[in-house]
């Protein structure tokens, strides 16, 4: 009876359980479809949801009565039976009601959205169908975000003029070049004879240095073997021994090492040295940067990361910048070691006719002022040398022949000599009369170009001093000629070793000015200092895009470092407040620092440049790998520890990692393979508790769309659905985190690798999300079996971290899923027609025009390369005509381009393929895209349909290979209609700021190729057409609307610079760009601005570019269950849309101490406040207003932030300690930092 009674109840469970899977079933839709609700509907019927969840609830505790009742019946209890019936009879009346809730829910649907290809006007249009009543088929579009009316006015109104401004200079410049003599680039120079006698003297510092490039023909280690290691030590020695000697030195990267293997007696030495002003360091930087194609973040943190370990090592604070070596110079540089609290600059390499303009006028020195200053607060005193290069024979005066006898390192005997075929002679009683005079009439020449009665006289160059002899040949002679000249003040001079420093104090001295102030009468300058010639029609141009493998992968290495630093100082004060040791600190600490100092290394004016030997190169990149695989796992791990429901849990294991990295690379100079996530076989076993599966499916069709406007209803509420959906016939769910390091929520389309095709996403809380999925080529005719692209919507919180999950299921049963179309042209193979699950046909020759809420593009249908725009708010078509070109080199008979010249054979060829390219078409309700298939370029662009800044703009990559090719130049050129006048354009300087251009026919093509670090502009009055990119490369606007990015060289010869050899290993190099259309919308036109700004959209597509939302995906390697995670979103207040968290950079302890692993528990924090053109609206933007407006205090959810300093930029001064609970105002431009306690 007992064992009849048992199955009498369970088959009673049973018939309960299939009734209630039965009812829901029959509300169960085709798989083909899923719908849309209005928020007007949501609105309506979301109390009737909630009632549903309570209906769930009780049916879940219903069930656990039914199981218990079972349990007794089948222990003999006969009041069980009775029991048993009553729940089940209670149970069948709610059942009806239910269903007809159900079914008021189901008649709230409207119509059904699908994806087809159909015939318009000729052309092959893609386009997304829209569902009845409503008004788009893609994402909302979101309402623009206000800007502040101080910005708006501070843009707008006038800046304060300077007296030189460069553009305008530019503009008078005739650009020639005619022989000037012994100053082959300037002039006779002459004096007035009795202007300096012994009552007015010219003051004279002769400064010892020697320039090491910490990497060029040499790696930067075997720089150190072989000649800076011997540097050193010969300076501490030889000015021990000689006490009026005194030296300068600038790289960092080199001295620490050297720092580190010295005994502690001679650190003492080493710091009485710099006590007495004998010993300077100069700059202060990791490397002396280049300034062309550096980033503001990297340039300053290579500058952080040198004046740290000064600062906190040897207590120096450097007070001079020295840059003789970079190829042109950025106004971005003076405005960076003005703001870290340095008052002087010296600058070396400009155009030839820039300085004989500035040298003419008196004005080589100048106070530097950025072009978008009001006040004049940025103003940095910069000299100029005047001559061709720093070598001594072009630094003593005009005539190198002269100044050459000179550098006493060449004197007969030495491996050293002068090209003029005069050598020095060691200087004596007999000849240091007739020397003195004529060292004197070059100085009082070189004296001329400049306004005070000081004069700077560098004595070194490239590695110099590194034998012993050198410091006693330079000394002595030197001295003899300083006690000779000093001794007869008829000859008005007054001469002595010195450093820079030593020169700029006399300068303000003779002024009666403070350090850092501007002496009476030098002028004020704005502007920048490109494009960089040193002879002829000789321009630098061509480094802009030398190496652009090593460019990209430099700015990867950026955004990761970034975003490493920033989740690391999360996670540490996480760990810190709840006391936890499991996070491993000083592990993660010490690949930090390698990581800030490989990327300082390769901003160095001989590494990102692309100017260095294949061998070095290849060093270099090998850094970076080590560097950026470190902060892909830093960033992995932090990210799973912050997750982690109990923290406790987390053990850090490099051989047993819960999560995997994006993707990997086999070598530095291959491109990345993305990381497959291995899901398994779906299982046949029968679902359990599959009345909240189906309930869960129902409800997920109806929350798929407006996630924003719902609660997150039942699964927010009891995560034991989740738990159920798990065991379901289906293959185990692989989590996957997505990190976002912006202080601002962002939306966009993500992309994630995986392993089918048939696969459902969900989010956190379970829902199922809308999500494409579209084939992987392996070549250009052939689709992988074995790897699939999934993308999807989402939103991750202001530096949070959000996990969703990727699970394969049954072929065609997850309609959320879908399956994109691809239309291939030009393509005689039929292999790739048939492969499930998508749909592939051939087209031939019509256009074809993708479209996404925003933007309708047209694309040729014969080569697939984009022809034109419509900017659906106001339905203007825009001409964007693009196309690829290509420039050779000039005739072997002259000089020809190399790493650094760009020397061209005549204007741009277009470039042809030998037969018509194979053109893809994949459209989906996600992302549609168009690949073009050349030769030597693989080509997409991309149209997102998201809500997101991301749906707003064109997603343009390319794959150059040109590793086959001779001599050869390519560019992407993309014809526009907008009317720039007089071919003004605007290039970024550094990210950091816009600088104004115009295209002169009065200069060669190669002068009128300027950097572009991340974007640039042509506008006209109603338009304005924005190339963002993901790296630095060259750009020119040789005729208006005509834009040029130039993507990779390859040149067969040295350019006669020093390098030794062409640029001929060449890679499979991938380069990104956003391509932005924006119609003005209010505010006047003044092209006659000095200055200008991008929009808000502009700068926040821009840092989206370079700063993706970060991929975590499980490691296929852990197959056993995942520990609870949460998502992650620790802020409490997100930055106004105008405010950049620039840094969040942990702080070390003392380099050379015990304790320099061991993390601090401050941090310095760096904000941007953006300059921003309120002229274009502002759509996209998930963040709150543009005000500048910061609280410390009010930053984070959890993590305090109650004491904090604010410091000059690279820390080395406190300025004030702040009251974190007051408003931070942040004026527009300028990088604020603060060192912040994170508890």
């Amino acid at each position: 009876m007992k064992k009849y009674m048992a199955v009498w109840g369970a088959l009673f469970f049973c018939v309960i359980c299939l009734s209630l899977y039965l009812m829901l079933e029959t509300l169960n839709t085709s798989p083909a479809r899923y719908n849309d609700i209005d928020a007007e509907s949501v609105l309506n019927f979301e109390k009737k949801i909630d009632g549903i969840e309570e209906d769930i609830k009780r049916n879940q505790e219903i069930i656990n009565q039914i199981k218990s009742a079972v349990k007794d019946v089948s222990k003999g209890d006969e009041e069980s039976l009775g029991k048993l019936q009553n729940i089940l009879n209670s149970q069948n009346q709610k059942l009806q009601a239910n269903k007809d809730q159900l079914d008021k829910l189901q008649n709230a649907d409207t119509g059904k959205k699908t994806t087809r290809l159909k015939e318009q006007h000729g052309a092959n249009v893609v386009q997304m169908e829209q569902p009845k009543g409503q008004k788009t088929a893609g994402a909302p579009l979101r309402k623009e975000v206000s800007v502040a009316d101080n910005m708006c006015s501070w843009t707008e109104s006038p800046m304060k003029k300077p007296d030189i401004e460069m553009e305008q200079v530019m503009k008078q410049l005739p650009f020639d070049n005619p022989d000037g003599g012994a100053w082959k680039q300037g002039w006779k120079v002459e004096y007035v004879a009795n202007h300096w006698n012994a009552g007015n003297k010219l003051n004279v510092f002769v400064v010892p240095h020697s320039h090491n490039d910490p990497g060029w023909v040499k790696t930067y280690d075997r720089y150190y073997e072989d000649q800076t290691r011997h540097i050193f030590n010969n300076m501490l020695s030889k000015l021990e021994q000689y006490p009026n000697l005194k030296f300068m030195y600038a790289e960092i990267s080199f001295f620490h090492i050297w720092w580190n293997e010295i005994n502690e007696d001679r650190r003492k030495r080493v710091k009485k040295l710099i006590d007495a002003g004998r010993l300077e360091i100069i700059t202060g930087g990791w490397v002396m940067n280049d300034e062309a194609n550096t980033h503001y973040f990297a340039m300053l943190d290579q500058l952080l990361e040198g004046h740290q370990w000064l600062d906190g090592t040897l207590g120096v604070k450097p007070t001079a910048g020295w840059a003789i070596d970079p190829f042109g110079h950025t106004p971005t540089m003076a405005y960076l070691l003005r703001r870290s609290g340095l008052n002087n600059m010296l600058i070396q390499r400009v155009h030839y006719a820039v300085k004989k303009y500035l040298a003419k006028n008196r004005n080589l020195e100048f106070m530097w002022r950025q072009t978008w200053d009001h006040d004049g607060n940025t103003d940095m005193f910069c000299h100029m040398m005047p001559f061709y290069s720093y070598d001594v024979p072009h630094t003593c005066g005009p005539e190198p022949a002269v100044c050459c006898q000179f550098d006493f390192r060449r004197l007969p005997g030495s491996s050293y000599s002068c090209p003029w075929k005069i050598p020095p002679q060691a200087i004596s009683d007999a000849n240091v009369a007739q020397r003195a005079n004529m060292i004197i009439d070059q100085w009082k020449k070189k004296a001329t170009l400049y306004r005070s009665n000081s004069l700077f006289a560098p004595l070194g160059d490239d590695f110099r001093y590194d034998k012993e002899d050198e410091w006693d040949l330079q000394y002595i002679n030197y001295q003899k000629l300083f006690e000779y000249i000093n001794s007869h003040p008829e000859l008005g001079v007054q001469a002595q070793f010195g450093t820079l420093s030593d020169y700029f104090n006399s300068i303000y001295k003779e002024f009666d000015t403070k350090p850092g102030q501007k002496p009476d009468p030098i002028k004020t300058l704005t502007g920048d200092f490109y494009t960089y010639a040193d002879k002829d029609d000789h321009y630098w141009s061509g480094y802009f895009t030398s190496r652009p493998f090593q460019k990209n992968l430099d700015r990867v290495m950026e955004s990761h470092l970034r975003a490493a630093e920033i989740l690391f100082s999360l996670a540490t004060a996480t760990a810190r407040r709840k006391g936890h040791l499991n996070l491993p600190q000083t592990v993660f600490m010490d690949k930090m620092i390698q990581a800030r100092r490989n990327l300082g290394l390769f901003q160095h004016h001989d590494g990102i440049t692309g100017t260095a030997k294949d061998f070095v190169v290849v060093d270099y990149g090998n850094r970076l790998l080590k560097s950026l695989q470190d902060t892909k796992l830093i960033i992995k791990e932090c990210a799973t520890y912050l997750t982690l429901d109990t923290k406790t849990e987390y053990s850090f294991s490099e051989n047993a990692p819960w999560f995997n990295v994006d993707e990997t690379r086999v070598a530095h100079d291959l491109l990345p393979e993305k990381s497959v996530i291995q899901l398994g076989e779906e299982t046949d076993g029968t679902p359990r508790y599959t009345i909240f599966t189906h309930l869960q499916d129902y409800l997920i069709r109806r929350e798929a769309i407006h996630t924003a406007n719902r609660k997150l209803m039942v699964l927010t509420k009891f995560p034991f659905v989740s738990e159920i959906l798990s065991r379901e016939g289906h293959s185990r769910s692989r989590p996957v985190m997505f990190y976002n390091s912006f202080a601002q929520s962002r939306e966009q389309v993500v992309k994630i690798y995986v392993s089918c095709a048939d696969v459902i996403v969900k989010n956190q809380q379970g829902v199922s999300v809308l999500s494409q999925v579209e084939p992987y080529w392996d070549e250009e005719n052939t689709i992988s079996k074995t790897k699939f692209k999934v993308s999807f919507r989402l939103t991750v919180p202001a530096l949070g971290i959000v996990r969703y999950t990727v699970q394969r299921v049954a072929a065609n049963s997850n309609s959320m899923n879908v399956p994109v179309s691809v239309l291939i042209f030009n393509s005689d193979n039929s292999a790739t027609l048939q492969s499930h699950p998508f749909s592939i046909a051939k087209a031939m020759g019509s256009d074809i025009t993708l479209e996404n809420p925003y933007l309708k593009a047209t694309f040729a249908g014969s080569n697939g390369l984009l022809k034109s725009v419509v900017t659906k708010e106001n339905g203007v078509e825009h001409s964007t005509k693009l196309e690829f070109v290509t420039y050779g080199t000039k005739p072997h008979s002259g000089d020809r381009s190399g790493a650094y010249l760009f020397l061209p054979d005549g204007p741009a060829r277009p470039y042809t393929s030998q037969s018509p390219p194979v053109v893809n078409i994949i459209q989906g309700p996600i992302v549609s895209e168009v690949h073009v298939y050349f030769e030597l370029v693989t080509h997409v662009v991309r149209l997102y349909n998201s809500s997101g800044i991301d749906g707003i703009s064109l997603d343009m990559q390319n794959i150059v290979d040109i590793t086959t090719q001779r001599n050869v130049e390519i560019a992407v050129r993309i014809h526009t209609d907008v009317q720039n006048k007089d071919n003004e354009f605007y290039t970024d300087l550094n990210g950091f700021q816009m600088q104004k251009h115009t295209t002169y026919d009065k200069l060669t093509v190669q002068g009128n190729v300027y950097p572009m670090p991340t974007m640039a502009f042509i506008e006209d009055d109603k338009h304005r057409f924005s190339i963002l990119s993901a790296n630095s490369l060259g750009f020119s606007n040789l005729k208006p609307g005509m834009m040029d990015v130039f993507l990779d060289r390859r040149l067969n010869q040295d350019d006669s610079r020093g390098l030794g050899q062409g640029v001929t290993d060449s890679k499979q190099t991938p380069s990104r760009f956003k391509l932005l259309l924006e119609n003005r919308h209010k505010g006047t036109y003044n092209k006659d601005r000095a200055t200008n700004f991008a929009s808000l959209l502009g700068h926040q597509t821009s840092l989206q570019l370079i700063h993706p939302v970060f991929v975590i995906p499980a490691h296929n390697k852990h197959s056993s269950s995942f520990p609870r995670q949460s998502d992650f979103s620790p802020m409490h207040s997100e930055l106004p849309c105008d405010v950049h968290l620039l840094n969040l950079r942990t702080m070390q302890n003392k380099d050379d101490g015990p304790d320099r692993l061991v993390p601090k528990s401050t941090a310095a924090m760096f904000f941007h406040r953006l300059g921003i053109d309120c002229g274009f609206p502002n759509k996209g933007l998930m963040c709150k207003g543009a005000s500048g407006e910061v609280v410390l205090s009010g930053m984070f959810n959890e993590i305090l932030t109650n004491v904090a300093q604010q410091v000059s930029l690279t820390l080395m001064y406190e300025e004030q300690e702040l009251d974190t609970t007051e408003l931070l105002d942040l004026e527009p431009m300028e990088i604020a930092s603060f060192v912040v306690t994170l508890q």
